[in-house]
């Protein structure tokens, strides 16, 4: 290849430097030239401005380049090698433009003059260069061929720009030759090689060869030793590094002289090099400068913004985009792999190290980058543009996980602090004993601070977007849809996205509902045609599907749909990933509790029983096992301190109560759409918006609440419980709002636990509750009413599940039953139908649970004698024993379960019988009562009490002498005539005895004092007057007419009834006890309700005639 003689190339320099001159004489008047500022204070400021404003064009037009060094063949010069020889004298000074300059910048001088000198001076500052060899240091670079042909131009506006332009290309040079591992020659075939792969490649952008030259002039040897020796990205990198740094510089100087800031030449200087930076860093972005310009290497942007010790200034980031934002390709060519390689550094990143930091607060930063005062953000749109990795397409079952894996911000919102998801935060904070957790879990929650807030800017960038907005959207309701599995109990974890990550999105939505108004919200929007959240497969407060099937296909023919606004959708696609995030990782939290409980009883059963297994061939398996189980505990425990630092996060719960809160008042509004204020009983028309809702709209907000009243409750202390408190109320006082039985429970169990008695700490949330307008007269009839309900909740479990729920509302009537005003409900309630309903489900239960109770001490007894006789015991085959030991342990369990809730039971009946007696006394509840009373009475001081005893009753909350009080209180407080004739009726349990062996036990263990067992007995006397009566009356009557007796208890019809559904004659005191359990005909099982049932007048008139014959016989 020819080279230029060193003469040409330097004419062809001076001939560049001197074009700047003319060029500043005769500005030029095209749609590129570049406008002057009159102030440098937005530069400072780092306000971003749009392509059109900036005045840069495009890049090939940016550079001013003199026509004569593109002239035939693009022959290249040749100048001479630099040496002292060629450089300027010490005494060197440049021409000026002005006269009366001082070297020192700090001397007095005008504002209005900024010399040449200061120009010169700010330039080597500003790009660490020096144009004199004896101010050479550490940090700068001479560049004595430069300084020469300086020394014979002016330093015009127009010149500067050159000289700039020409300093870059000296020092880019020179990494160039650094790189390859040669001495900067003055031949240009690196230059014919870079600006050929740039014609090649089609940039063109960056094909002008006066730019490709200069940067290029050096010629490495083809010997080995100039091997590349290091990668393209880090020496791009490098060259990026310097351009970055020299923007930071010019930000000094402009800090470090604010008086020069009115003066044009400093604003012209301070913009060039500042332009000059970010148009030779779209060219290195290109890769112009580089022969391996492969997709696979990593950005150097991305290299700067892992790399600590360069700060790039957010100023220099918008202008590189806006510098680029006018031209697509050119866009998507610089920052895709921009995108990229921030996607793959965060995909190695974890919160155990601050590397995550980095390229999550670049992607922040560039996505904040809008053109001027227009809400269009170039990277923001780049990146819904990616269309396979801003949405993936599904290639398998696990969808979820996909989208998490594979799409752009997946990596972002991935990272977490579970030790399933992040093995590494166990290893470095959790595989010792941390002496001080809560610096520890203070330094992990300010990580996911970080991450929440940076990914919440990033998202928020996205919407504000007009051109990005919709693809975000329709992202998230893809997160949304392809996790829909995540609700459910039963899931495969590898199939749906990680916990972190979800919750992570999650309060991206929650920060986004920050500011939605409840009248922006518009409550068809799940059932709109364009509507992002999907619940076809949701069950409904109070529609069956059919039916919202219907009411959507009504909707469709009567509404002309408008398009969703943000508020609405966002709203509810907020309400989902609650449903799919936080209450998921709760009941995940739980289960892993749960599991490590169960472990340690199992560590703890097998170690109690080493002595009968550890010379047995067992051992060596038990051993196994025991050593298997510490390492799931340890491997839980590390879990679970992981998950406390997630999900007992103050903040993040602070934000779910509130939001849940909002969701509450929201709801409340569709109860009262009018405004008018709610008032119970609530209208019996439901409106379709609520009726269709999904349930998890009110389940959810009960879990959360039951999950941080255990974990958190001081998170409870909150205003948005007052919203809470009184959606709570409504729903249980209106239980017909809600199909499902078990979601009424569970907001029942809210209530349950807020309560003093368990929870100490709710006093406060406690008394809003019980003082709460609506639920003074409602919520104690409500209770009762639902107390009663839920005998029959169509679960296959339900014989069970009522129990708890009943143990729960007892608790709360116990409380209620406290305070004056709801009392006063309560005996208002006891004049109803309903109200013997529900003494009746106490008779019920206290006797089913009193029998379990005691069935279960007997044989806990039985087993106890067993072990207590060595002997006997070691002569028991292993397999009996082991069975035996079993057995023990079920029903210890299941004592200690059913103990407990009959005494509730049996302390609410204490109660209420001492203040109401007129429903015991009904004649079909008061014989069943007094049946109840008299077994358990026969249990407990009958002649096999002694099987009740067992080691350590409080082990079991077994407390026989409470018990005994409570019965016997209760034969006092229902004392009548017809109570007293109802006990002695009872030929099963009746004895004179007991009664006479209860006083002595109450005597002697001084339960009550004397008054009150002298009215115990005077009842028992009472009682056995009767006994003798009833014996006489039964005999008389055994001869009655088979006609004349009831058919299923076979006694004397007092009060005969028909039943239509059959046609059967009943006793009206047996049919009605039938039916408060079970609304059936008994003979058919047809529906059957007291009202239905009819006298019959003739039977009864005919009973009545036989008994005044037998009477008159007598």
């Amino acid at each position: 290849m020819s080279e230029l003689p060193p003469d040409e190339v330097r004419r062809r320099r001076l001939a560049r430097l001197n074009q700047g001159t003319m060029s500043s004489s005769h500005p030029p008047s095209d749609s590129h030239s570049i406008p002057v500022r009159t102030s440098l204070k937005p530069l400072a400021e780092g306000s971003a401005v749009s392509t059109q404003d900036s005045g840069y064009g495009s890049l090939s037009q940016s550079f001013e380049f003199d026509e004569q060094s593109q002239d035939t063949g693009d022959k290249c010069g040749k100048r001479t090698s630099p040496t002292c020889s060629s450089s300027p004298s010490e005494n060197f000074k440049f021409k000026r433009t002005r006269d009366g300059f001082d070297k020192d910048d700090t001397s007095h001088v005008k504002m209005s003059s900024v010399t040449d000198e200061h120009i010169v001076k700010s330039i080597c500052s500003i790009f660490k260069v020096s144009f004199k060899s004896s101010e050479v240091s550490c940090d700068t670079v001479y560049l004595p061929t430069l300084a020469e042909d300086l020394s014979l131009v002016d330093l015009s506006s127009g010149t500067v720009c050159n000289v700039i332009n020409q300093v870059i290309m000296e020092r880019l040079t020179q990494f160039r030759a650094h790189q390859d591992g040669m001495s900067v020659s003055p031949t240009l075939t690196i230059a014919q090689e870079t600006s050929q792969m740039a014609i090649d490649d089609n940039l063109t952008d960056c094909r002008s060869t006066e730019c490709i030259s200069l940067l290029g002039e050096g010629k490495a040897n083809p010997s080995p030793s100039n091997c590349v020796k290091e990668s393209t990205t880090v020496y791009q990198s490098k060259l990026l590094k310097y351009l970055v740094n020299s923007y930071n510089h010019s930000l000094n100087e402009e800090k470090n002289y604010p008086k020069r800031s009115q003066e044009e030449r400093w604003i012209t200087l301070l913009t060039q090099a500042r332009r000059q930076c970010v148009l030779f860093s779209v060219l290195i972005l290109q890769g112009c400068f580089s022969l391996d310009r492969s997709v696979l290497q990593k950005s150097p942007l991305v290299h700067l913004f892992i790399n600590e010790e360069c700060d790039i200034p957010f100023t220099f980031l918008v202008e590189l985009v806006t510098t680029v934002a006018s031209d697509s390709h050119l866009c998507m060519k610089i920052f895709k792999p921009v995108l990229l390689s921030l996607n793959q550094e965060m995909q190695n990143c974890h919160l155990a190290a601050e590397g995550f930091k980095a390229p999550l607060l670049a992607l922040s930063k560039l996505c904040d980058i809008r053109l001027g005062t227009t809400s269009v953000r170039p990277i923001c749109n780049l990146m819904v543009a990616l269309s396979n990795m801003w949405i993936p397409s599904p290639l398998s079952k696990a969808e979820g996980k996909e989208i998490e894996r594979l799409s752009l911000i997946g990596p972002f919102l991935s990272l977490s602090v579970f030790s399933e998801e992040c093995p590494q935060i166990v290893d470095r904070y959790f595989s010792e004993s941390s002496e001080n957790v809560k610096l520890v879990n203070v330094t992990l929650r300010s990580a996911l601070r970080i991450v929440r807030t940076e990914v919440f800017k990033i998202i928020h960038s996205m919407l504000v977007s007009t051109e990005s907005r919709d693809a975000c959207l329709q992202f998230i309701a893809s997160v949304l849809a392809r996790n829909y599995r995540k609700a459910q109990l039963q899931v495969d974890d590898r199939q749906v996205a990680s916990d972190g990550f979800m919750l992570n999105f999650m309060t991206v939505l929650q920060q986004l509902c920050a500011k939605v108004k409840i009248e922006k919200v518009d409550s068809l929007y799940l059932h709109h045609p364009k509507s992002r959240v999907n619940i076809s497969q949701e069950s409904r407060l109070k529609l069956t599907s059919q039916q919202v099937k219907e009411w959507k296909q009504e909707l469709d023919s009567k509404n002309a749909w408008l398009e969703p606004k943000f508020p609405t959708e966002c709203f509810f696609m907020a309400i989902q990933a609650h449903h799919l995030a936080i209450l998921p990782a709760c009941r995940r939290h739980s289960r892993r509790q749960k599991a490590h409980r169960e472990l340690t009883r199992m560590i703890e059963h097998l170690e109690s029983h080493e002595s009968e297994w550890i010379d047995t061939p067992m051992a060596s398996r038990n051993k196994g096992l025991l050593k298997k189980w510490r390492e799931q505990i340890k491997k839980l425990e590390n879990g679970k301190a992981c998950s406390d630092v997630v999900l007992l996060d103050d903040e993040l719960l602070r934000g779910c109560l509130k939001f849940y809160g909002f969701l509450a008042t929201w709801i409340l509004r569709l109860v009262d759409p009018n405004k008018k204020g709610i008032s119970i009983p609530l209208p019996e028309k439901i409106a379709m918006e609520l009726a269709s809702l999904p349930d998890y709209f009110v389940g959810d907000v009960a879990e959360f609440l039951l999950f941080v009243n255990m974990h958190a409750y001081h998170v409870l202390e909150d205003p948005a419980m007052n919203d809470i408190v009184t959606f709570f109320v409504v729903f249980v006082c209106s239980p017909n709002y809600i199909s499902n039985p078990y979601l009424v429970a569970k907001i029942v169990e809210v209530l349950f636990v807020m309560n003093p008695s368990i929870q100490p700490a709710a006093s406060k949330i406690h008394e809003m509750i019980v003082s709460h307008p609506l639920a003074l007269d409602h919520l104690a009839p409500a209770l009762m009413n639902f107390y009663t309900d839920v005998e029959t909740t169509g679960s296959s479990n339900e014989f069970y599940d009522k129990f708890s729920i009943r143990y729960h509302i007892s608790i709360i009537m116990k409380s209620l039953w406290q305070d004056v005003g709801h009392r006063g409900a309560i005996m208002k309630q006891s004049r109803t139908a309903q109200f013997v309903r529900f003494v009746n489900m106490l008779i019920n239960d206290t006797t089913f649970l009193l029998d379990e109770s005691l069935d279960s001490l007997k044989s806990i007894n039985e087993t106890q004698q067993m072990m207590a006789n060595v002997a006997d015991w070691e002569a028991l085959p292993r397999d009996m024993r082991t069975s035996r030991l079993r057995q023990l342990s079920t029903d210890e369990r299941q004592c200690r379960s059913y103990l407990t809730l009959a005494s509730e039971t049996l302390d609410m009946m204490l109660y209420l019988s001492k203040h109401v007696q007129a429903p015991f006394l009904r004649p079909e509840l008061i014989d069943r009562i007094a049946a109840m009373l008299n077994f358990n009475l026969q249990q407990l001081c009958g002649p096999k009490c002694r099987n009740l005893k067992v080691k350590n009753p409080e082990k079991y909350g077994f407390e026989p002498k409470t018990l005994l009080d409570r019965l016997t209180q209760i034969y006092v407080n229902l004392d009548s005539e017809e109570f007293a004739k109802a006990v002695a009726g009872d030929q099963r349990s009746y004895r004179r005895e007991l009664f006479f062996d209860a006083a002595k036990h109450l005597h002697k263990t001084l339960l009550k004092t004397e008054a009150e067992i002298y009215r115990f007995k005077e009842f028992a006397s009472k009682v056995e007057i009767k006994a003798a009566e009833n014996a006489a009356r039964n005999e008389d009557y055994d001869d009655a007419p088979d006609e004349f007796k009831d058919p299923l208890m076979m006694t004397l019809m007092l009060e005969p009834v028909i039943l239509p559904t059959s046609g059967k004659i009943m006793d009206r005191a047996v049919i009605t006890r039938h039916l408060l359990n079970s609304d059936t005909d008994p003979f058919n099982r047809q529906p059957l309700t007291t009202d239905m049932l009819q006298p019959a007048t003739e039977l009864r008139i005919q009973i009545e005639e036989w008994l005044q014959n037998r009477q008159r016989e007598d």
